[in-house]
C-alpha cells in the first residue's frame, strides 16, 4: 500500500514537469534552426571596408600645391649676381637696406674687389649709384679679398651678406678680409646720415 502511494507520487511529479516544460515552450515559440555553415566559393567577391583616405573628404587631404604656396610666401632670398657691384646695386633698391636714405647728405665710397675699382656714391636728394672707376674725394676706401667676395655673392639675404661682411672686417686674415679706411671719423659720417641707413652702416663697418 505504501509503495503504491509513493509510486503514484513520482508519476504525478513527472507529469507535472512535462506539463511545465510544454507551457514554457509555448511561451517561447518555435525554435529557429541554424543553417549549417558553408564556406564561400573562390569566385565570390569580398567586401572591403573603406580606407581612411576614402572616408576623408578631398578638401581635408593635404596637397602639394598648398606646400608650394607656403614655401613661395617665405621669400627672403636674393638672386644670384656675378660681381660685388651688381649685388650692391641690387641692395641699393632694397627698401630694408636703404631705409632712411632720403635724409642723408652726398657721399662717395671707393672699392677694390676682384682686381676692379668701383664706387658707390649719392648726390643730395638723389639715389645711390654704383659705377666703375676711381674717385679722389671718397669718404671711405674699402678693399675686399677675392675669397670674401665669393662668400658675399653666395649670401642668400641681406642679413647673411651683412654677417659675412662684418665677420671678415672684424676677423681679417690672409686671403679673406674686408679692410675699411675711413677718410673721416665716424661721428662726422653719422652726422651726415650714415647711422640711419643700414647698408651705409654696414659698408663703413659700424653695423652690429
Amino acid at each position: 500500500m505504501v509503495r503504491k502511494i509513493f509510486g503514484r507520487g513520482k508519476k504525478d511529479t513527472k507529469e507535472e514537469k512535462e506539463e511545465e516544460e510544454e507551457s514554457i515552450e509555448e511561451q517561447l515559440g518555435p525554435r529557429e534552426i541554424e543553417a549549417p555553415y558553408t564556406p564561400p566559393s573562390p569566385n565570390t567577391p569580398i567586401e572591403v571596408a573603406p580606407s581612411v583616405a576614402e572616408k576623408l573628404s578631398v578638401d581635408k587631404l593635404p596637397t602639394v600645391g598648398a606646400k608650394e604656396s607656403k614655401s613661395s610666401e617665405r621669400g627672403g632670398t636674393v638672386p644670384y649676381h656675378n660681381s660685388l657691384p651688381d649685388r650692391l646695386k641690387y641692395f641699393s633698391d632694397d627698401q630694408s637696406a636703404v631705409k632712411g636714405l632720403e635724409s642723408t647728405d652726398s657721399f662717395t665710397l671707393g672699392f677694390l674687389a676682384m682686381g676692379d675699382r668701383f664706387k658707390v656714391e649719392k648726390e643730395p636728394m638723389g639715389p645711390i649709384k654704383v659705377e666703375p672707376g676711381m674717385t679722389h674725394e671718397e669718404d671711405a676706401f674699402i678693399r675686399v679679398s677675392n675669397e670674401a667676395v665669393a662668400e658675399l655673392l653666395s649670401a642668400a639675404s641681406f642679413k647673411e651678406f651683412s654677417d659675412v661682411y662684418m665677420h671678415y672686417y672684424r676677423n681679417a686674415g690672409p686671403g679673406k678680409f674686408v679692410k675699411i679706411e675711413l677718410r673721416e671719423d665716424i661721428s662726422s659720417l653719422n652726422k651726415r646720415g650714415f647711422a640711419r641707413v643700414p647698408i651705409l652702416k654696414l659698408l663703413i663697418g659700424t653695423a652690429r
